[in-house]
């Protein structure tokens, strides 16, 4: 990795996973999201987000160690299919080492050292080794040795078998070492049958080694020590991360980087901790990773596990658990997964009370509505929650069908916030659907209910998307009104997400309005904020926004630099439509600076990236840039090829205008292939 060739061909996109705590393909996809630091958007699951970015085009290195853990799983199918995307994507190379004959998956990997993988040692180099590695013990040895030489022939060069015994060399003389090697090939042997010599050396070496420590240990009654020892420590680590967790740093920049670096062995433990037994500071801790959306990968199935304890939970617990399973799996589009867990909701709920009210012999009407209000209340949860699964996917009719029964339930308990919340989504189904004046209203009261609870938040949560539908109208004062007490209100919360949004969202009208250099500072604070929370799209779309203003002032320069940051944001991400936009806009940049070469990459590497989520309009525009391109180079019969493919894309999306401007350019063309035919005829 530190090969300098190395590093100018991939530009420090080299990871090294270490893969011998990866139990399994989710286990593995979580480390590599976080190892190359791409985020997981809403509604993308880590493997979305991953493979989007490994066949984005860009050269990468994985260096995946020790790799027989995760490959000799339960899960194997799921680790071959992942390795097989993964080395699908043509700009990618992969390096593994593991035990075994053969690499992982339908792939034809070169294997270094030959067919049989890892070479054996010359004869004068295992004597090397074997005595660097028992040089510290007890016995002396010397490489002339004539036992060490038969020994070492008869380990056939292997340097796992020759680091194994040489360790055991330090404590038992060669001569030992000899005789149980025979007497541990023997049984090897007449239990497995002839075999590669090889692989018979390291089986020998590696039963050797362990019958040689069990012997130690059971001598001692160490072995009873090492059970118990490894629970007590393993108690000890989880109190540890569990008061880690509790105390983390308020500064979310601290929070976050005192979590990730130890990330890895929180979910080992937890998981150790909850298969042994259940407890409710298990939950506790589940809870507060939550807060953390990039860590859900990992996290879904020790929420699932959990749940395995559900006869020891009470009802309301149970509930709670599954409506974070819901959540995660939500948010990483696993749609038709959260729906499942919400019906089950509902019966468990309904199953668990009927249960309950046969039981009792007297209901009291204080008591029966309590049970009603329960029920209703959780009913209206699976109501919203169904709610804004239909609207992630973007079926608008289902969406508000579930979140107006919702609205009626909180309404019958006298639940205003959860009224309010339901009329906030019901808002911003208005807001997609561009009908912003219902939009308008049903956010206005959504911030009256909220600021009749108390609840600040909500209330600048709607006062933004208000401000945000002004915007979108071109009613930039009231917009500016709105998104100024939002961000106001944010900052006195401390929510400084929605405070950076509000930035945002200021610096891009100042934007529309000409107003340049406002527009500068301000979407620089806003991005500032937003890679303090960890919001990779907020800050790439900033970054965007900065070098669209730079481009129209003319500072190419400086607009490349945005465009190039924001495209490997875009990228780390998944967000290939971003990304691809600043290539075109790069490509938009060479061609005003007459670099006919640098543009035609440029707008070759967008066009497939548009083609690639099929995204017709952005796959003709870059079809139209590249006539234009080849018509400055004079390659006139190229330039026509491509505008006539621009032309097909626009006239099958219906943009009458683009349509137009390729007409005229490929009479332009014709007219000077024409003169071509002239000029060459005389």
């Amino acid at each position: 990795m530190q090969n300098l060739l190395i590093k100018e061909k991939f530009a420090e996109r080299c990871y090294f996973i270490s893969c011998g705590m990866l139990p399994d393909a989710i286990n593995l996809i979580q480390e590599l999201v976080q190892a190359i630091g791409l985020q997981v958007a809403q509604g993308k699951g880590p493997l979305d987000v991953l493979l989007a970015y490994l066949k984005g085009g860009q050269k990468v290195m994985l260096i995946l160690d020790n790799f027989e853990t995760p490959w000799n799983s339960k899960g194997q199918t799921e680790v071959k299919n992942l390795m097989e995307d993964i080395c699908s994507a043509k700009s990618v190379s992969v390096i593994v080492t593991m035990r075994g004959t053969d690499g992982p998956g339908q792939i034809k990997w070169h294997k270094l050292g030959g067919q049989s993988g890892l070479p054996a040692l010359e004869l004068s180099a295992a004597k090397e080794a074997f005595c660097s590695f028992s040089s510290n013990g007890e016995y002396t040895i010397k490489e002339e040795d004539p036992i060490l030489e038969k020994l070492l022939i008869q380990m056939d060069g292997m340097p796992l078998a020759i680091m194994l015994i040489g360790e055991l060399a330090k404590e038992l003389p060669l001569n030992d070492l000899m005789e149980m090697w025979n007497i541990q090939k023997a049984a090897v042997l007449k239990k497995i049958g002839e075999q590669d010599n090889r692989l018979a050396s390291i089986e020998v070496s590696i039963q050797l080694t362990l019958n040689v420590l069990g012997e130690k240990l059971s001598a001692t009654g160490e072995d009873v020590l090492v059970f118990q020892g490894t629970e007590h420590l393993e108690d000890q680590i989880w109190k540890f991360y569990e008061s880690l967790i509790d105390n983390l740093p308020q500064d979310s920049i601290a929070r976050n980087n005192q979590l990730e670096q130890h990330i890895g062995n929180i979910f080992k433990i937890l998981e150790i901790q909850i298969k042994r037994s259940f407890e409710k500071s298990h939950m506790k801790v589940l809870i507060k990773l939550c807060n953390y959306t990039k860590y859900y990968p990992g996290l879904l199935p020790l929420v699932e596990k959990h749940l395995e304890w559900k006869s020891q939970m009470i009802l309301s617990d149970q509930i709670e658990m599954m409506f974070l399973q819901e959540s995660i799996l939500s948010f990483m589009g696993e749609y038709g997964k959260a729906i499942e867990v919400i019906n089950c909701v509902e019966e468990l709920y309904k199953s668990q009370i009927n249960e309950e009210a046969g039981n009792l012999n007297v209901i009291t009407s204080t008591s029966s509505i309590s049970m009603n209000n329960t029920i209703e209340q959780t009913q209206a949860k699976c109501y919203r929650r169904l709610g804004t699964i239909f609207f992630y996917q973007c079926d608008y009719t289902q969406s508000q069908q579930k979140l107006q029964q919702a609205r009626e339930l909180y309404e019958s308990i006298g639940d205003m916030r959860g009224v309010a919340e339901c009329l906030q989504s019901l808002g911003n189904i208005c807001r997609m659907l561009s009908q912003h004046e219902n939009a308008k209203v049903m956010l206005e009261q959504a911030k009256q209910q909220f600021e009749g609870v108390g609840y600040r938040l909500g209330a600048a949560d709607c006062l933004q998307s208000l401000g945000d539908i002004c915007k979108m109208l071109a009613q930039y004062e009231d917009a500016k009104v709105m998104l100024q007490q939002a961000k106001e209100i944010f900052e006195g919360v401390g929510h400084i997400l929605g405070f950076a949004q509000c930035l945002q969202s200021l610096g891009d009208i100042c934007m529309m309005l000409s107003q340049h250099e406002d527009a500068k500072m301000v979407l620089q604070q806003a991005k500032e904020q937003l890679e303090k929370v960890g919001s990779m799209l907020g800050a790439a779309q900033c970054l965007q926004s900065l070098g669209n203003i730079c481009q129209t002032l003319n500072e190419y320069d400086d607009a490349k630099v945005l465009y190039q940051q924001a495209k490997e944001k875009f990228e780390c991400i998944g967000a290939r439509q971003n990304a691809a936009q600043c290539l075109q806009s790069l490509g938009d940049i060479y061609l005003k600076l007459s670099q006919p070469e640098d543009a035609k990459v440029m707008f070759q590497q967008a066009q497939e990236q548009f083609e690639g989520i099929n995204d017709r309009l952005g796959t003709g525009q870059c079809l139209f840039s590249l006539a234009i391109v080849f018509h400055s180079q004079g390659y006139l019969n190229q330039a026509k090829a491509e505008g006539e493919k621009a032309k097909d894309h626009f006239e099958a999306i219906q943009m009458p205008q683009q349509v137009a401007d390729c007409v005229v350019m490929l009479q332009q063309l014709n007219e000077a292939l024409a003169v071509a035919v002239e000029a060459q005829a005389e």
